[in-house]
């Protein structure tokens, strides 16, 4: 939670936020939208390019939309910065 007070003062610049786990990214969003922020799940048909966060989980990384979703964002430079939410279970699962 430690990004979120850079994340409401770069709003124009998009945060990603990897969780490793379907259920703990919905808690994410829910928890992440009490600051007003936009907030979005990626793979919920949503506009993307409004999130100034946006919440996937690790298998959809690999998708072509997430890829150009990413090169999109990275050459107009609103990429700010990539977190990995909840790392130590992706660390202790492999």
């Amino acid at each position: 939670m430690a990004f979120i007070l850079p994340a409401s003062y770069a709003r124009e610049a998009v945060t990603i936020v990897i969780a490793p786990l379907r259920s703990l990214s919905e808690d994410v969003v829910r928890r992440y939208m009490k600051f007003k922020l936009t907030v979005v799940l990626y793979g919920n048909d949503a506009n993307y390019d409004a999130a100034s966060i946006l919440v996937v989980i690790p298998e959809s990384i690999r998708s072509n939309g997430f890829v150009a979703f990413m090169n999109r964002i990275q050459a107009s430079s609103r990429l700010d910065r990539i977190i990995v939410d909840e790392c130590y279970m992706a660390l202790a699962n492999d």
